[in-house]
């Protein structure tokens, strides 16, 4: 009988057991390859939101050049820039406050005896947008520096010499614009669960990829034609677009942003979600704090600072970010769990089995 038991343990209830062994870890190992298989596709899910996000920022900037530009047409700029701000929000429900600056260093628009938000303005801006005094901003520097270097040469470049050296070339004051002190990353305010970079690397991932500069206005501006940028004023963020016409660059015409606007514009982008994902994932744009602006599931709530995953939207939108949620966390493992404790209760039997028979 002892000899039966011992023949039956080494060749089936042996084996078998090492089969249930490598079966609970080649399901350990699928469980983890669908975790990640998850994370990227949500992963691409949010980058697209946050690049769609990206897009329409710009498509307004030109929108909003495109405008000025039709304001000007058949006009000198001195005939519009005094009532600027209120022909702007007039066409422009996006804007705020419209300005206009030119490069002596006069503010010509708005007044800030005008209304609250302009008196809020001019105390808030009066001195950069004058080039009298440098600020933290955010911004593309690759496709705002020399973007028009057209402008050059008419009226901009015996400016900006007479700002930096009657004689300075060019390209020297192109290269000058370029070396902003840049700030140190920032610690991001969230902190995703799955991580798109190696472990090696996931500590990086604890940073903002976007860092502010110090610069001043007319250093942003450059030789460019147009551009945007975004600083904190009061912890509050602001969006600004300007444009100028190359026939007339000594004066610049801008726009601060509606933030609440704004964000009505980007809701969309997070509603675009295929229905196979509708019903597994919320999609939130979270704002520099973290808090979120808008939904994919109205009603959602959850633990804002620790999605799924996320991406940053960019300079125009520092620190603000694109999240991803589970609705139902739990199901993404419920089905190899119940794989596991199936494997298990057969385990199990095997070993009774053995302890009968021996």
């Amino acid at each position: 009988m002892k000899k039966l038991a011992l023949v039956l343990l080494l060749a089936v209830v042996a084996p078998s057991l090492a089969l249930a062994w490598l079966a609970v870890r080649s399901l350990r190992d699928q469980e983890y390859l669908l975790q990640r298989q998850q994370s990227f596709l949500y992963q691409g899910v949010v980058d697209a939101v946050a690049t769609e996000s990206e897009t329409l920022l710009n498509s307004y900037e030109r929108e909003f050049a495109g405008l000025v530009g039709l304001m000007l047409v058949g006009h000198n700029p001195q005939e519009i820039t005094p009532s600027f701000d209120d022909q702007l929000r007039q066409r422009w429900p996006l804007a705020q406050v419209g300005f206009a600056v030119n490069l002596t260093g006069a503010i010509l628009c708005p007044s800030p005896l005008a209304r609250p938000e302009t008196k809020v303005f001019c105390a808030n801006y009066d001195q950069f947008l004058s080039c009298r005094q440098s600020a933290e901003v955010y911004w593309n520097s690759t496709a705002n520096v020399g973007g028009n270097n057209d402008l050059a040469d008419n009226g901009n470049q015996k400016w900006l010499q007479n700002k930096y050296g009657s004689q300075v070339q060019s390209s020297e004051i192109d290269n000058s614009l370029k070396s902003f002190k840049s700030k140190p990353p920032a610690t991001r305010n969230v902190s995703p669960q799955q991580q798109s970079l190696p472990a090696s690397k996931e500590q990086m991932q604890s940073f903002s990829k976007i860092a502010a500069s110090e610069a001043e206005f007319c250093q942003l501006m450059g030789t460019a034609s147009d551009g945007m940028l975004a600083r904190f004023v009061d912890n509050k963020l602001n969006v600004l677009f300007w444009y100028r016409r190359p026939e007339n660059p000594q004066y610049v015409f801008g726009a601060q942003l509606s933030i609440p606007r704004l964000v009505e514009k980007l809701k969309p982008a997070l509603e675009k979600l295929a229905p196979s994902l509708r019903d597994e994932v919320c999609v939130a744009l979270l704002d520099d704090s973290a808090r979120p602006v808008a939904l994919s599931h109205p009603g959602f709530r959850t633990a804002w600072k620790r999605p799924f995953v996320a991406t940053e939207i960019g300079e125009t939108l520092p620190h603000w970010e694109v999240a991803l949620y589970l609705l139902d966390p739990a199901k993404l493992t419920r089905s190899t769990r119940t794989l596991k404790f199936t494997l298990s209760t057969v385990i199990a039997l095997l070993v009774l089995a053995i302890g009968i028979g021996s």
